[in-house]
């Protein structure tokens, strides 16, 4: 595990597109092409804005293929929606970027039938994967008392979501999500403090560590609020 804790949810903001755009980067020259699977929730709204405006014009983004780790059952122009926080905050920024590279969980119609399509959309591995953290340790929409039935479940799952506001989502399972090459989960603000107390320093046992990255390292960053209780 490799942790880093910024000064502020702005150094925080950085330190994600840095990191993004050196692992996708890497990959390119690597083989060509990249894959990342984007995350939701306000910690990587400014992430993603900065990757969008100083990376922009720095990487043949073409190349690069998105997919999502959760999906509410929503429309996309729904305020709640993954792929609608993403295309407004990086996707709609970036020059290039146009279908097929945006695999979005389409949920609208039927989250059951949804969550087929896409496992079947899934590669076998993907160059980096985002994960948010919550309040209560969930991630993705893997939520606490639901991990039970998907540890050796189907790429993805449809679950209940526990927080409000109440409605069905699509996730990967900590499976799916362990074919990221490199994973990275960042955390902002004092109400995370105490979950990422719990996992750093307590071994809560969370969402977080059921994802085991091929390279055998999960990455955290963290602002000092969220970091606060590390000390």
């Amino acid at each position: 595990m490799s942790l880093r804790i910024l000064p502020d949810s702005v150094g925080l903001a950085e330190a994600i597109a840095d990191r993004i755009f050196e692992v996708l980067t890497a990959a390119l020259k690597a083989r060509g092409s990249a894959s990342i699977v984007l995350a939701g929730g306000s910690t990587y709204h400014d992430a993603y804005a900065r990757l969008g405006t100083v990376y922009g014009s720095k990487l043949d983004w073409e190349k690069v293929s998105f997919y999502f780790g959760d999906e509410r059952c929503v429309s996309p122009e729904d305020e709640r929606s993954n792929y609608g926080q993403a295309k407004r905050y990086l996707l709609d920024v970036l020059p290039v970027v146009r279908p097929p590279h945006v695999l979005w969980m389409e949920t609208e119609d039927d989250c059951e039938e949804a969550s087929q399509r896409y496992a079947d959309l899934l590669p076998d591995r993907f160059d980096l994967v985002l994960l948010g953290l919550g309040p209560d340790g969930h991630a993705a929409s893997l939520f606490p008392g639901s991990l039970a039935h998907i540890r050796e479940g189907a790429l993805t799952a449809v679950t209940q979501a526990e927080l409000p506001p109440l409605v069905k989502r699509i996730t990967l399972t900590p499976l799916a999500l362990s074919r990221g090459e490199h994973v990275l989960v960042a955390a902002s603000g004092a109400a995370k403090s105490p979950i990422v107390a719990r996992i750093l320093r307590q071994g809560y046992s969370s969402a977080v560590g059921l994802v085991k990255p091929l390279s055998g390292e999960l990455e955290w960053l963290l602002d000092a609020e969220a970091g606060g209780s590390l000390a």
